[in-house]
């Protein structure tokens, strides 16, 4: 009666009480249901931050960096790693240095606190630079408003910002370059970081665990938002066969399911049986 029949049956277009059996006929509500309980007590949003800041949930290699580059085919791990944080550090400096340079514009509209104490600072720096009979002649206020004057000029010229650029580039390539002795350093060792032991390190010590802690909250809580997975649980299980479902059922509880009927049997043997006698009586 839980499994059997999978269809309806009809006699003369009446259908037969219990067909179909009872999970066919409320397959879609149970899914559903399941989806939801699932998606509310099974798959929260803590549930999966504690599951991801797990190190044992990652398959991380038990090597260093350079052994697994190396596993990979790379012949020189070290210039390797060079490249591959040269050329996307260089991609972050496109991205972000224009949002700076813009953000420097607007910071004393949007933060007017920091530029008074900006305007404070240079103050006493003219106090202490500049003659005390001099400086009754020039406003501190004046001096702040020409640097500024003098410095979004100087960064809104498109030369002088590919200048900036440039000058970046320089820099990464003079801390990180594999061809460079201090560059190579750097890349060494990271390549002699030991991943395993590493992702022990950040995911149990702070103040890496609570940093790493923070961000997999975030990411988990976009998840659980963003991704309907009541929807998607739902959907699988409504597009599973019914005769597998049962297979799956049974594979589970099937001993179970076994004993209650027989259970089940007993107790109505020794009711009947029971109801026999009294009348007998």
């Amino acid at each position: 009666m839980l499994f059997r029949p999978l269809k309806e049956k009809r006699i003369f277009g009446v259908r037969l009480p219990f067909t179909p059996g009872l999970i066919p006929k409320e397959r879609g509500r149970l899914a559903r249901k399941l989806g939801d309980a699932i998606s509310k007590h099974l798959l929260t949003p803590d549930i999966i931050a504690d599951k991801l800041a797990n190190p044992e949930t990652w398959p991380l290699p038990d090597c260093t960096v350079g052994e697994a580059l190396e596993s990979w085919g790379i012949e020189d791990p070290v210039a390797y790693m060079g490249t591959i944080i040269s050329l996307p550090t260089k991609k972050a400096v496109d991205m972000f240095l224009p949002k700076l340079i813009e953000g420097l514009f607007t910071m004393p509209e949007r933060f007017p606190t920091l530029d008074d104490k900006l305007s404070a600072l240079t103050a006493k720096v003219a106090e202490k630079s500049i003659n005390p009979f001099a400086g009754l002649f020039v406003k501190h206020e004046k001096i702040y408003g020409n640097i500024k004057e003098a410095l979004f000029s100087y960064l809104s010229e498109q030369e002088n910002q590919e200048a900036m650029q440039e000058a970046i580039y320089n820099a990464i390539d003079n801390l990180i370059s594999p061809h460079d002795d201090n560059g190579r350093q750097i890349c060494q060792r990271i390549c002699d970081f030991h991943i395993k032991e590493g992702a022990q390190i950040l995911f149990t010590k702070e103040p890496y665990a609570s940093i790493i802690r923070r961000i997999l909250e975030v990411a988990a809580t976009y998840l659980a938002t963003h991704m309907p997975i009541s929807d998607m649980i739902e959907q699988k299980m409504s597009n599973i066969d019914v005769a597998e479902t049962e297979k799956i059922l049974l594979s589970v509880v099937g001993r179970e399911l076994k004993l209650i009927i027989w259970l089940g049997g007993l107790f109505g043997f020794i009711i009947g049986l029971m109801s026999l006698i009294m009348q007998m009586i």
